[in-house]
């Protein structure tokens, strides 16, 4: 239970930054890439505010779960922050990582809430680096892929974005 984020089910913080240290030792010795997703649903606070923290927290848990259903049991998931969640794609190149990244954002906006006899839609920012072998430290690929979700919110949201040194 300390390992696993109770609303969700997935990797905590904690546990996600632990097996995000072994996928970055394994990939410097074997000299695999893997990518590192960033991943934000846009406007969140405006639904905690409107419809209640009840059904933010509905919101929370099926974004998680459209996350861990998205990818690879390999793959690491955690949510990292309120609303904000964390991939690990080991052993994946970045055109691998956009390609699944970007039938996850569809089918995040596919998804429909219901709340005061509304229906709510919601989206995701998304932020993608890759490791390339150079041995940079996993901190530096989540802070190049946080830059990126960034950009992505800041050039309109409900899109990815791939960081580019």
């Amino acid at each position: 239970m300390a390992r696993t984020d109770t609303l969700t089910g997935l990797n905590n913080r904690l546990a996600f930054s632990e097996f995000s240290e072994l996928v970055s030792k394994q990939a410097l010795r074997y000299l695999h890439r893997y990518c590192v997703l960033m991943i934000d649903i846009d406007y969140f606070k405006r639904i905690n505010d409107r419809y209640g923290h009840s059904t933010g927290d509905n919101v929370i848990r099926d974004v998680g779960r459209a996350i861990k259903d998205n990818f690879r049991s390999t793959d690491i998931v955690g949510r990292v922050g309120g609303e904000e969640f964390s991939v690990i794609l080991p052993e994946t190149k970045i055109s691998n990582a956009i390609y699944i990244t970007e039938k996850l954002r569809t089918n995040i906006e596919c998804l429909v809430f219901h709340a005061n006899n509304e229906k709510i839609k919601i989206t995701v920012s998304i932020g993608i680096a890759e490791y390339t072998c150079n041995g940079e430290s996993i901190e530096s690929i989540t802070k190049y892929a946080d830059k990126a979700l960034y950009t992505a919110k800041r050039s309109g949201r409900n899109r990815l974005m791939v960081y580019k040194p």
